[in-house]
């Protein structure tokens, strides 16, 4: 008895031996997606030329419907990295969700990261460029005085009286965006109507044009001091 003891004692540890050396040859014979220690950024640009997302510095995230960053937003929330390959998005909403795991790759020498059902994305070294960005700045005309913010707000005046400009009653501000090849801008105040301006461009240039007529782009010459 005492010898069959003995040589099932052998037997479970040469079982455990083996599965414990099985385990470690696993192991060693699965590489890592890549070097832990290599640095790389992602508070970036991202996209798969079909969605857009932006990982802010200070942990503030947005996914765009589209590549332009202009216009509608998909989702937004905070972010934060969990390890060297993955990462968190949690959406803001008015019912609690879950967040996202993001998980980070390296493809051709290249990062990328995975969300959702999505393609997956690459880093950009700026957002892409769209037609909202060669609005920005301030115009000038028989209109008035326009300046067009990267924020998507607007300030207006008027460039004479208001009594000469029954269409435009007084300077104000709001929001502003394209539409169908206008720029639609979009008063706080709620008593006034969405007042619409034709957009021409080019690859390189832009112009605007009122029912009064065009708007040219003021440039500002630095004062030296």
């Amino acid at each position: 008895m005492r010898y069959v003891i003995v040589v099932m004692l052998l037997l479970l540890i040469g079982c455990a031996s083996s599965d414990e050396t099985d385990q470690a040859a696993l192991m060693i014979s699965t590489p890592l997606e890549f070097d832990p220690t290599e640095e790389y950024e992602l508070a970036s640009w991202w996209s798969n030329d079909e969605q857009l997302l932006h990982l802010d510095r200070t942990g503030f995230y947005r996914l765009y419907e589209g590549t332009n960053r202009y216009r509608g937003t998909a989702e937004r929330g905070r972010w934060w990295q969990q390890s060297y390959a993955a990462l968190w998005l949690e959406p803001y909403s008015e019912r609690p969700q879950e967040p996202t795991r993001v998980s980070i790759r390296k493809s051709d020498d290249r990062f990328t990261i995975e969300l959702r059902d999505l393609e997956e994305m690459r880093a950009l070294d700026e957002p892409p460029a769209v037609l909202e960005d060669r609005l920005i700045g301030t115009w000038r005309g028989v209109f008035g005085r326009l300046t067009l913010g990267s924020d998507s707000r607007y300030a207006y005046s008027p460039a004479a009286p208001p009594q000469a400009t029954p269409a435009v009653v007084a300077g104000h501000q709001g929001d502003w965006r394209i539409q169908d090849k206008m720029l639609l801008l979009l008063p706080d105040s709620p008593a006034m109507e969405p007042i619409a301006l034709s957009v021409s461009a080019t690859n390189e240039t832009a112009e605007l044009r009122s029912s009064a007529g065009p708007l040219r782009r003021v440039t500002f010459v630095p004062v030296e001091g």
